[in-house]
């Protein structure tokens, strides 16, 4: 924290000062001062397999991975507000953006009250794909998960049932209750603040906020053939005021300001280039997932949160 001079009075035993001579003071000229661009954090600390001894290395048996490789699941991005865990919204002003990693809650953004947008977060999107959800009702709560199916296969049942307009099915185990089908913009982000303790992260668009996720593919698609973790942009909540029921904080990204537009670290892009060819085989291979049903943290609508 930066400290905070303040006007401290004389000590009583100091000499009173004596006049001085009205002589004119020609002022040292002003130097021109460098500005220092933000740099991003690296990512946090990891071990290369470089490191590895010897018999590691010349060990050729199988090695207790393979199940390993196929739990890939990364925190979500949420936003604290109206439909939010009172015990978690005791803690954050609503609008808050946060993580939830075993069960503690980690701010990512400062918060705000309603009505009122918050700061905003840098970060750096390592890989885009869509995800298909089938989604029970929240009158459902304490009865059925939030997520009644969920795939990340663009041909499916779940994904035809999507791209129609305001398409619902009954919930057949809690009458009177829907099944509603949407699609999620989901994009893989390193966020670039400090003391969060994960690497990666997923900011997702669905719902009321899918039209943001669009804006959002279109700044990307702006930066021309760049490789899209080579890019950097500044995401914040915004208060989206509708018919009562619908108000929320939703998730809008913007180009940096605090930070500039590119990767400029060399290190930093080799590193989350291994991340985005990691992310992408778990993506190509059906294993990749984010936390949806915990502690439900909604940034749409008031009928989505748990």
């Amino acid at each position: 924290m930066a400290k905070v001079l303040t006007n401290r009075p004389a000590p009583t035993n100091a000499p009173a000062q004596q006049p001085v001579a009205n002589v004119p003071v020609t002022p040292p000229a002003q130097q021109p001062v460098a500005v220092v661009p933000a740099q991003p954090k690296p990512l946090l600390p990891m071990i290369s397999a470089d490191a590895r001894p010897a018999h590691l290395v010349q060990y050729t048996g199988d090695k207790g991975l393979l199940l390993i490789a196929q739990a890939v699941q990364l925190p979500r991005i949420k936003l604290v507000q109206k439909g939010t865990d009172a015990a978690i919204r005791k803690s954050f002003q609503d609008g808050t953006m946060v993580i939830n990693i075993g069960g503690d809650i980690i701010k990512l953004g400062a918060g705000m009250a309603d009505g009122q947008e918050g700061y905003s977060v840098p970060f750096i999107p390592v890989l885009y794909y869509p995800e298909w959800y089938a989604l029970n009702e929240f009158k459902t709560k304490g009865t059925l998960p939030y997520v009644h199916d969920r795939t990340l296969d663009g041909k499916s049942e779940i994904a035809r049932k999507s791209r129609v307009k305001d398409y619902s099915e009954p919930q057949p185990k809690f009458p009177g209750a829907f099944i509603t089908y949407h699609r999620a913009m989901n994009f893989v982000i390193h966020p670039l603040v400090d003391d969060v303790p994960v690497n990666l992260a997923v900011l997702g668009f669905w719902k009321g906020d899918i039209v943001s996720g669009g804006n959002f593919a279109t700044l990307i698609q702006q930066r021309g053939d760049t490789a899209l973790w080579g890019n950097q942009f500044e995401m914040y909540s915004k208060w989206r005021p509708g018919s009562g029921k619908g108000d929320y904080f939703g998730v809008n990204v913007q180009n940096p300001e605090s930070i500039g537009p590119f990767v400029e670290n060399t290190e930093l892009f080799e590193q989350l280039t291994a991340l985005h060819e990691s992310m992408q085989e778990a993506y190509e291979t059906n294993m990749l997932q984010v936390d949806v049903d915990d502690t439900y943290i909604s940034n749409n609508a008031e009928s989505t949160q748990y």
